[in-house]
């Protein structure tokens, strides 16, 4: 194709914008379907039981940790500072209540402006080159099968927002560099910082920013300097604030030594590039660190990776393939298993942000010479373009609902004591399924003996069938496994209570309260051992504690207006009942 042809070709004017956005907004419909999906695992600690969300001024949300509804001991829990997810969170509990729908819409919004401003990256990357490359590069990122998990569930929107304000940041760095007006270094340095609110592992987009000042259309050097000093100041100053909040700025080592750190890492980085190019096998659940730690084929390919893409980067700097091979290892980094992330080794929505980079090395297609073989080539690769999106819709498909969702789980992850867990919860919530949840929290005991949890979660649906001997010998179980865990001495604390034991009830239940002085059944359950040793003033106290701590728990008002109306204050009992009925209709009054 002649130079004057390409051009033309680049040069669409108004049109090749409304090519882009077009080709952005139908990948992003694909995902239109989750707007009727329901709240899937996650979402219920970090959405629907969040009591935090709940507060009028959202500003103190930025020095708290945010998972309070956390299961096992304090010790254990997961430690999840991402201020700007938890604000777009609270913002849809304000305007949406429980409602997923709003959720979804938002995870759906989120896409599509990843998918635009992607789509303005590449432009501005491509050069006078033909827009195919562009569109095809929209289509790679868009409807790439990895991602499904960070837009049809709605905690994976933690992804989404950073790849948006990273997308954001090196837009306005290249605004900046071409104009050398300040308020687009502004913009830039605020976006690298929500991009390190939104999620820590932005945290080496300076490094990208660097990599970027290689890339034809920068300005003068001084100017250069800036853009990378400011962002990285930025996300110094994010770093700090985590510290402050969490005590620490990053994920722990964990307790995996040298070779098996080095071997969580090469193995995880090898999958992330099969993931990457051929995403069309799925787990929700990866192996155990001991399997995954195993040498194996994905140890081999990571290793080539982590040869090849440094390599890629710094021979083609300055151009699409260095940048978007920089790009994908520099995010792909922080995902695999450097430093601990909890007990993920493996996760498909940490392929979200990384992603573009692949994105980004798709526009060299354009520059490769296939000769006769060219239209083929293109054939082939749009043709790929549609396996990806049929798998996507696919996919997408299975975080519909709780119950199918780890069912799922289950079916490729037999082996893992989560998974049964997950299900069992999944069928007694959504399906009250008492019988299937039983067999689930059983098949997870068998797996693994010394799951506190699932042994918790067992003496719940015994306490409930009446057999408070055998759902104290569980929760003793879960106790002796995790002497922290409050929220099973506090249900231990219910057996008692029923059982006749109120001293010893008592004793779990403030045990628990000061493991977790944010359990709000705790307090509900000793309020009521409040009532039986004959102390009103605390009961009362310890009731609009729970109110407080979780606004929409029903036994909390029952109880209270009980106690008003034996106190003789019918007033402040019918003042309670109407608080009630403006949540929900009553229910039982106790655990």
């Amino acid at each position: 194709m002649s130079s004057e042809l390409r051009v033309a070709s680049y040069e669409l004017g108004g049109r090749r914008w409304l090519v882009i956005l077009f080709a952005a907004l139908v990948c992003a419909a694909i995902y239109l379907p989750t707007l009727r999906y329901q709240f899937v695992w996650d979402d219920e600690q970090l959405v629907t039981a969040n009591y935090r969300l709940e507060v009028a001024n959202p500003l103190p949300l930025f020095g708290q940790d945010f998972m309070p509804q956390s299961h096992g001991s304090v010790a254990t829990r997961v430690h999840y500072y991402r201020p700007l997810t938890v604000l777009s969170f609270w913002l849809d509990r304000h305007i949406w209540g429980q409602n997923p729908f709003g959720y979804h819409l938002t995870n759906v919004l989120l896409n599509a402006l990843a998918l635009v401003l992607l789509g303005l990256l590449l432009v501005r990357l491509a050069g006078r080159t033909q827009i195919w490359p562009v569109l095809l590069g929209i289509a790679v990122f868009g409807l790439h099968p990895a991602r499904v998990e960070s837009v049809a569930f709605i905690s994976g929107r933690t992804d989404l927002l950073a790849t948006v304000f990273v997308l954001l940041c090196l837009l306005s760095l290249w605004r900046y560099a071409r104009s050398g007006r300040w308020p687009w270094l502004g913009a830039a340095t605020a976006a690298a910082a929500a991009a390190m609110l939104a999620k820590e592992t932005a945290v080496l987009l300076p490094v990208l920013v660097v990599a970027m000042l290689f890339l034809p259309g920068f300005g003068a050097r001084a100017r250069n300097r800036l853009a990378v000093i400011l962002p990285a100041a930025a996300v110094l100053a994010c770093l700090v604030l985590r510290w402050l909040v969490l005590g620490s700025a990053a994920l722990p080592a964990g307790s995996a030594g040298v070779v098996q750190r080095l071997l969580l890492f090469l193995n995880a980085l090898g999958r992330y590039g099969q993931l990457a190019v051929f995403p069309f096998t799925h787990r929700l659940l990866y192996p155990d660190r001991p399997a995954f730690a195993a040498f194996n084929w994905p140890t081999v390919v990571g290793f080539l990776l982590l040869l090849s893409l440094p390599l890629l980067a710094w021979r083609f700097r300055g151009r699409a393939p260095g940048f978007g091979a920089a790009w994908f290892l520099l995010f792909i980094l922080p995902a695999s298993n450097l430093f601990a992330i909890g007990d993920t080794f493996l996760a498909e929505r940490l392929l979200c942000l990384p992603l573009a980079g692949l994105a980004i090395i798709v526009l060299s297609v354009d520059r490769v010479r296939f000769g006769s073989a060219r239209n083929l080539i293109m054939v082939l690769l749009f043709a790929y373009v549609g396996l990806l999106a049929s798998d996507t819709l696919h996919r997408a498909s299975v975080w519909c609902d709780p119950v199918t969702l780890f069912r799922t789980m289950v079916r490729e992850s037999p082996g893992s004591a989560d998974a049964h867990l997950n299900l069992g919860a999944a069928l007694l919530r959504q399906e009250n399924d008492a019988g299937g949840a039983e067999a689930e929290f059983r098949m997870a005991l068998a797996l693994q003996p010394g799951h506190a949890v699932a042994h918790n979660d067992l003496g719940d649906i015994l306490r409930k069938r009446g057999q408070l001997d055998s759902a104290g010998q569980e929760y003793r179980a879960a106790i002796r496994q995790d002497p922290g865990y409050a929220e099973a001495h506090g249900n231990l604390g219910i057996v008692l209570l029923r059982a006749g034991q109120p001293d010893s009830a008592f004793d779990q239940l403030r045990l628990a309260r000061a493991l977790n002085p944010d359990l709000a059944p705790v307090y509900v359950n000793l309020g009521n051992c409040f009532v039986a040793r004959g102390q009103p003033d605390s009961a009362l106290r310890s009731f609009w504690t729970a109110i407080r701590l979780q606004p929409d728990r029903p036994e909390a008002y029952i109880n209270l207006s009980r106690l008003y109306t034996v106190l003789g204050k019918p007033d402040s009992a019918e003042l309670v009942s109407r608080m009630l009925q403006q949540r929900h209709a009553p229910s039982s009054g106790r655990e």
